[in-house]
């Protein structure tokens, strides 16, 4: 039986989301990070160091330009989700993009477009859609128990 080939991300962005969640979560899954970037060069090249990834830049479409890079993570402001998960889409790469998908509709449904273009999968890091209280939630609206469901207010608390 053939070993499968290790997946390599790339991680754009190096602030707290990027060294707190997607670096760590990627090293405790088994993928191999082989370039981050930030438009800070100088934080990039910081988190380089500390997590020993080999290639730091600080422009995405230096990253984006590896070949041997399978998906990259976007934790980037929320007005950049958009135009850079497309552009790593168009070159090939899967996108883990943060939380909020984007800042319009319009914007997420070229998200979408994109990875059914490019054939790539797009997930957004909103995980609390596989929460169970999330999941009853949605089964029970679908179910039509509630009746037509108009507005929803939610408070979400979090240590």
């Amino acid at each position: 039986m053939a070993k499968a080939k290790q997946l390599r991300a790339g991680v754009i962005g190096a602030g707290a989301i990027a060294q707190n969640g997607h670096i760590p979560g990627f090293k405790n899954a088994g993928v191999e990070i082989a370039a981050i970037c930030d438009t800070n060069i100088d934080r990039a090249r910081e988190v380089a160091a500390k997590f020993n990834i080999p290639h730091a830049f600080g422009d995405y479409r230096e990253l984006l330009k590896l070949k041997d890079i399978d998906l990259v993570s976007v934790g980037l402001p929320n007005v950049l989700h958009a135009p850079v998960s497309i552009a790593a889409l168009k070159a090939g790469k899967h996108v883990l993009c943060e939380k909020p998908m984007t800042i319009s509709v319009a914007d997420a449904k070229k998200m979408i477009a994109a990875s059914k273009r490019y054939g790539k999968l797009l997930s957004i890091n909103q995980h609390m859609r596989f929460d169970a209280t999330s999941q009853a939630m949605r089964d029970i609206t679908r179910s039509g128990a509630l009746g037509k469901v108009n507005m929803v207010r939610l408070a979400n608390h979090r240590n």
